[in-house]
C-alpha cells in the first residue's frame, strides 16, 4: 500500500508538473497568451501585439487563476513582461479607429492553466481521497 502512496504522489506532481518543474513557487506569475497582431504601437513607438492576461497565485502550487482581460504588450520584449492593461473605454476607442477588431476575438482558459492555477487544491484533494479510501480498506 506503501507503493501506491508514493505513485499517487508522483503522478500527482506529474499532472501538476509545469508548477513543480521550476520548484516550489511563491506570491503571483503573471502569464501573458498571444492572441494576434495588431497595428498599435507604444508610446515609444514600439510594435505591440494583442494578449490576454492570466495571474496565478501560488504557495508551494498553484493556489487560484485570475483572468484580468486583454492586454497589448511589446513584440520586442523576449520575457513578456511589458505590456498595457485595455480598460473598455481604450477597447472601444482602439476599435473606433480600426486599430482592434469589433468585435473583440474570444479566448479560452486553457484546462492546463486551470490544473495549474488551482494544483493546490487538486493535491490536496487527491491526497484527501486516497487516504480516505486506504482507510476503507485498512484491516483492523
Amino acid at each position: 500500500m506503501k507503493k501506491i502512496s508514493y505513485l499517487l504522489v508522483l503522478l500527482t506532481f506529474i499532472f501538476c508538473g509545469q508548477t513543480f518543474a521550476k520548484g516550489m513557487q511563491f506570491g503571483d506569475q503573471d502569464s501573458l497568451i498571444k492572441i494576434q497582431d495588431v497595428d498599435i504601437t507604444s508610446p515609444n513607438g514600439d510594435e505591440l501585439y494583442l494578449a490576454y492576461h492570466l495571474s496565478t497565485k501560488f504557495f508551494i502550487a498553484g493556489v487560484n487563476l485570475t483572468d484580468k482581460g486583454y492586454v497589448l504588450v511589446l513584440k520586442a520584449d523576449s520575457e513578456d513582461s511589458q505590456y498595457y492593461a485595455l480598460t473598455s473605454e481604450q477597447i472601444k476607442e482602439f476599435q473606433a479607429e480600426g486599430d482592434l477588431p469589433n468585435p473583440m476575438p474570444t479566448y479560452e482558459i486553457s484546462m492546463l492553466n486551470y490544473a495549474v492555477g488551482y494544483s493546490l487544491w487538486i493535491i490536496i484533494l487527491v491526497l484527501g481521497a486516497f487516504s480516505g479510501i486506504k482507510k476503507l480498506f485498512k484491516k483492523e
